[in-house]
């Protein structure tokens, strides 16, 4: 599967664009994940809200809105760790993190997995803001 992210940063060119080719294993089940920016606990609860009701109205774990949210909820759930460990690092640090893009794929094979080649942060001294 190709990817290609594109940011519009005019006054520096393709600053921050990135393309990738994500393999992936026929037969499983797969989520492409995009985080743009810092990801919190409400995207989080967004989808484990959506994940809820997916359940009662399908029934089945394996049909593809509850497996698809599933998915879901592990990728947003790992993009907002990564986004709060950051901060926290930052905090200490005296440091602001800026994440651009994070993107990869969320799948299930034999167990679930994440895989996110495509994250790209800029680090800055607190007062170079």
């Amino acid at each position: 599967m190709a990817r290609r992210l594109y940011h519009e940063f005019v006054e520096k060119g393709t600053y921050c664009d990135d393309s990738r080719t994500l393999h992936i294993t026929a037969g499983g089940s797969y989520f492409v994940v995009n985080g743009w920016s810092e990801v919190r606990r409400g995207m989080v609860e967004k989808h484990r809200k959506i994940l809820k009701e997916n359940i009662h109205a399908q029934g089945e774990d394996t049909s593809e809105p509850v497996l698809g949210e599933s998915l879901a909820l592990i990728a947003y759930t790992w993009l907002a760790e990564c986004s709060t460990a950051d901060e926290l690092a930052d905090q200490l640090a005296g440091n602001f993190t800026i994440h651009h893009h994070m993107s990869g794929v969320t799948g299930q094979n034999e167990s679930p997995y994440i895989d996110m080649p495509m994250c790209l942060v800029s680090r800055n001294k607190g007062d170079e803001k």
